[in-house]
């Protein structure tokens, strides 16, 4: 009787986070030798793949230079209403991811603690945006976005301070 073929993925668990999957899917792969030679390799990688995403995203494949700055008009989100072109950007997006999870993995980032450990820095500090509005009679619904900017950027400050 011949034995089955086994996959490498064989025990992993169906129900990990996504991230937390991506890592494991990664690190199986590279048990066998299927992985960059040096970790700083990934960041070319990450790069390529940005770059995919551009080119599905830009006709031209060329991504404005669009400084983060609050002090811009607000330009309403669009959905993407091809729906081939999204389900490409969708899986761009997914191999980004995918290697962002793979530069935890090859730094011993746990990289779903990582991300649990951003959301809870970000919701904090949009939290004190609230409390210092609320402290100075307004409330985070009728700020305006330089308002909220400017209580951000000294709440980050104050981070750096008490560190």
């Amino acid at each position: 009787q011949e034995k089955q073929r086994r996959s490498i993925f064989d025990g992993l668990p169906a129900a990990l986070p996504a991230l937390a999957r991506a890592s494991r899917v990664a690190e199986k792969a590279a048990k066998v030798g299927y992985d960059f030679p040096h970790r700083d390799m990934l960041f070319d990688k990450l790069r390529e793949e940005i770059q995919e995403l551009a080119d599905e995203i830009y006709p031209d494949g060329q991504i404005p230079h669009t400084p983060a700055t609050v002090e811009a008009d607000i330009v309403a989100d669009t959905e993407l209403a091809d729906p081939e072109l999204r389900e490409r950007v969708e899986g761009e997006l997914g191999d980004i991811l995918f290697v962002v999870a793979n530069i935890a993995r090859r730094w011993k980032i746990n990289p779903e603690e990582a991300l649990r450990k951003s959301n809870s820095k970000f919701q904090q500090r949009v939290q004190k945006i609230e409390q210092e509005l609320e402290r100075t009679g307004g409330s985070i619904q009728e700020a305006s976005l330089q308002e909220m900017e400017q209580i951000y950027q000294a709440v980050k400050q104050q981070e750096k301070r008490d560190v």
